[in-house]
């Protein structure tokens, strides 16, 4: 690399930014703009090695985030803040190269030349979750032909369902006059010029790029059940894990094309947890069965527990037949609702009925009830919880059949907009999809993740399988029911085991069934009972089904909950 280059580079810096005192910095590979500073960082390696063009794409870029880029995304429950970062930097990417091009057209073919250079043709060396950082961070996945970097068929599935926000985000821009707005970024008290910059920005972050980041955090939230799962011998270590790992860098890898030999999906972040837990990982962690294993060479432990895990569980053809099945009987029960508008008038409502407006015209002395109202009160509505005993009793087959069957409901419930939640319990309820979570990958993801809190390896998850304080957490969760709007509410309780918890026992779980499960409650209260042996469940609750084997557990919850709605 010549002086010279990097001079050239200062200039073109200098044009971008109207010679408001930006300046070039070298960095240890890293390319960044510095706002506190008015820096931007550059990676000399890359100038040596890619080229003036290529890197001048780099700075156009840069000076666009610097122009447009406001804010941040908020925290996700489930993402670190890396990785909420790594998503907001993705979306701007496009952003701001759209307005830096359309305030300056030159710059497009710098920036097309820097995508070729730091463009990788592969990322499925990459957990999924990041792949979908470096496929929405490239303008190409907003249009309609293929990314030119390989990615998973998730990761492009996930591509293409957001790209209709990715692209609403790209359109909310700042005005493309530059007039002022430098002094303006040092001041606490922005002048309209900067005020709408940020204004823009928030408008951004508070649409689009909610509904994109439920995508991702389902993506995120799977690639961590892999490292939990493989990694169950030692709970802390996922935290650890999933915190520690340096996720940018992996990126950065990755966009230069330097990734390390290809590896499973989170291979990567489970040997960074061995390290440090400072143990081994179990038999069998990092291995994934392929369809020509043969069981001798296989580790016998690891396939005997995958044997008893998926002991009863449903093709995703005949749980999809399921939940078609629930959804056709109760779509007669609950019609889409259009709220009628009410015969009568009104002295204030949502809408005059024109025929008393034109009397009231004519006759300034008649009634002012003139207004109308929505009328939606003979309308049959209804709101479902489900609640999942996650104690340690529940591990293998039994969870597994009990998230099919749940998984079958919310498919269902969901196609008839009919208002529901699941929730997990040990000592305390543990939320997996509240009401009003209408992202369908993230519920999935979400209620999934319940069969680790099973085996005490969630992460950042609750995990004492060791309690099932069923009395405590069924009042709780008929509390927040009965606080529904809807005419029907109905819980039911999925459990195997006697209720042994922490505070409570058998007299708490008596006296919650006999406040929630009597006639005069606003809530139906159903046990279910997971497992041959559990047949006690129906000395607990008046309504039960005991005793349901985990192969016929999805079918029968479909069968009760139809029935108890239809009743």
């Amino acid at each position: 690399m010549s002086n010279g280059d990097f001079q050239v580079l200062s200039l073109v810096a200098a044009a971008l930014c109207q010679d408001a005192q930006v300046r070039l910095a070298p960095s240890g590979r890293r390319w960044a703009w510095d706002p506190e500073n008015r820096t931007i960082l550059v990676d000399l390696d890359d100038l040596a090695a890619r080229g003036v063009s290529a890197c001048a794409g780099i700075i156009a870029h840069e000076a666009g985030h610097a122009r447009v880029t406001r804010g941040a995304l908020a925290l996700g429950e489930s993402l670190p803040e890396s990785m909420v970062h790594l998503l907001h930097n993705a979306l701007e990417d496009p952003r701001c190269e759209r307005w830096i091009a359309s305030r300056f057209p030159g710059t497009q073919a710098w920036l097309d030349a820097a995508r070729q250079a730091f463009r990788s043709p592969s990322m499925l060396d990459l957990p999924p979750s990041l792949q979908f950082i470096v496929g929405a961070a490239d303008p190409a996945s907003l249009g309609e032909g293929p990314l030119p970097t390989a990615v998973c068929g998730e990761v492009t599935a996930a591509l293409q369902r957001t790209r209709a926000d990715r692209r609403a985000y790209c359109s909310i821009l700042p005005d493309g006059d530059l007039a002022g707005w430098w002094d303006e970024l040092g001041t606490y008290h922005p002048e309209p010029g900067e005020s709408g910059i940020g204004a823009a920005a928030e408008r951004a972050l508070a649409g689009p790029a909610e509904r994109v980041r439920g995508t991702f955090e389902a993506l995120f939230l799977a690639d961590a059940i892999v490292l939990a799962r493989a990694h169950s011998h030692a709970p802390d270590a996922t935290e650890e894990a999933l915190t520690g790992l340096d996720w940018t860098r992996l990126v950065r890898l990755g966009m230069r094309g330097a990734l390390p030999s290809p590896q499973a999906a989170a291979e990567a972040a489970i040997r960074l947890a061995v390290r440090l837990q400072g143990r081994p990982p179990p038999p069998g962690a990092l291995h994934r069965p392929g369809p020509g294993d043969d069981d001798a060479e296989a580790d016998g432990h690891a396939r005997s527990a995958a044997r008893e895990e998926n002991l009863g569980r449903r093709s995703p053809a005949e749980l999809a037949r399921l939940s078609a099945e629930l959804q056709r009987a109760l779509a007669p029960l609950f019609p889409p609702r259009r709220p009628a508008w009410d015969v009568r008038t009104y002295e204030d409502g949502l809408r005059p009925r024109m025929s008393s407006l034109m009397r009231l015209e004519a006759n300034p002395g008649a009634s002012t009830r003139v207004w109308e109202r929505r009328s939606g009160r003979d309308a049959r509505s209804a709101a479902v919880l489900l609640l999942v005993d996650l104690s340690g009793s529940m591990a293998r087959g039994k969870i597994g059949a009990a998230l099919d069957g749940v998984q079958v409901v919310v498919s269902a419930l969901r196609g008839l907009s009919i208002p529901h939640a699941v929730y997990g319990f040990q000592d305390e309820l543990i939320p997996a999809l509240p009401f009003g979570v209408h992202a369908p990958e993230l519920a999935r993801a979400k209620v999934d993740g319940l069969r680790l809190e099973v085996e005490g390896c969630a992460p950042r998850g609750h995990n004492r399988p060791a309690f099932n304080d069923d009395g405590p957490c069924v009042a709780a969760a008929a509390e927040l029911l009965a606080g529904r709007r809807e005419t029907d509410r109905l819980l039911l309780v999925v459990s195997d085991g006697h209720p042994e918890g922490r505070r409570s026992g058998a007299a708490e779980l008596h006296a919650a069934v006999r406040r929630w499960g009597s006639p005069r409650s606003p809530v139906r209260l159903v046990g279910v009972g997971l497992g041959r042996g559990a047949t006690h469940v129906s000395t607990f609750y008046p309504d039960a089904v005991a005793g349901v084997s985990p192969a016929e557990f999805p079918a029968t919850l479909v069968r009760v909950l139809a029935r108890r709605l239809a009743a």
